[in-house]
């Protein structure tokens, strides 16, 4: 299993920890990389770029030797929250930093065979944890590109498991949306299983890139999902697409092998 990060927030260590529940299911070994943004340390090369922060009394310049300390200190919380995580449970692990763009790096050391999880910082990183309500995490929203079924949802059901809360949406696209019937039978048996309902969404039917692209942009404006599970091959196509919507808004992705998926 493939993991990688580009930042350390109380949204990235939920995909540390994720990723080690999944980890954990499939007893397989979990190997993370800690992406420094490139475009960080292009932006800070440029005499006019300023940094605002709640603890800056005023825009300054963004120094380059202070961002590489940064994302050096939080590069060793990473790898410690790591070792602790899955130490706990014995699951053999590694952690490395490189510096470039977070899905193409990751898109890029993942084999064919691995489940990828992305756990993407997006613009806060300086929030606060995520609100808490009556003791619990604030429910997020967990979005499943589903391409075939049955063959996605053993990755959803180990999904839903590993991030236990979620409120979950289904959006049907590709070969999944051709049969009505066949996949309404699919949702009422997921439904029945979870014992909660499900948010249903049906893209165009047919197997072409474009339409389940189609069915993905409208899913994401539609719900602003903060959890998105899809095929790796989805992901690959529409890598441009959404590294732009991560660097806006915190993300977590989780892309299933071929062979899951098939």
């Amino acid at each position: 299993m493939r993991l990688a990060i580009d930042a350390l927030t109380p949204f990235t260590r939920q995909a540390i920890e994720s990723a080690v529940s999944l980890a954990s299911q499939g007893a397989v070994r979990l190997d993370c990389v800690f992406v420094e943004p490139l475009e960080l340390f292009h932006a800070a090369s440029l005499p006019l770029t300023r940094e605002f922060g709640m603890a800056i009394p005023s825009p300054r310049r963004l120094d380059r030797s202070e961002l590489e300390r940064a994302l050096q200190l939080q590069a060793g919380q990473a790898q410690r929250l790591l070792a602790r995580s899955a130490g706990a449970l014995r699951i053999e692990h590694s952690f490395e930093v490189t510096r470039g763009a977070l899905l193409d790096e990751a898109l890029r050391r993942a084999a064919e065979q691995d489940l990828l999880v992305v756990g993407a910082a997006g613009c806060e990183l300086d929030l606060p944890a995520a609100p808490r309500a009556h003791g619990r995490e604030a429910q997020r929203t967990l979005l499943a590109l589903v391409e075939s079924l049955p063959a996605d949802l053993p990755t959803l059901r180990a999904l839903l498991r590993a991030i236990p809360g979620a409120t979950l949406a289904i959006c049907a696209a590709g070969e999944a949306a051709d049969s009505a019937a066949g996949l309404e039978a699919q949702f009422d048996a997921l439904e029945r299983e979870l014992g909660r309902p499900l948010r249903r969404l049906r893209g165009a039917a047919g197997p072409q890139p474009q339409l389940v692209a189609a069915a993905l942009a409208q899913a994401l404006s539609e719900l602003r999902p903060q959890l998105l599970t899809l095929r790796r091959e989805t992901l690959a196509a529409l890598a441009t697409e959404l590294a732009w919507a991560m660097r806006r808004r915190p993300a977590l992705l989780v892309a299933t092998p071929k062979a899951v998926a098939q």
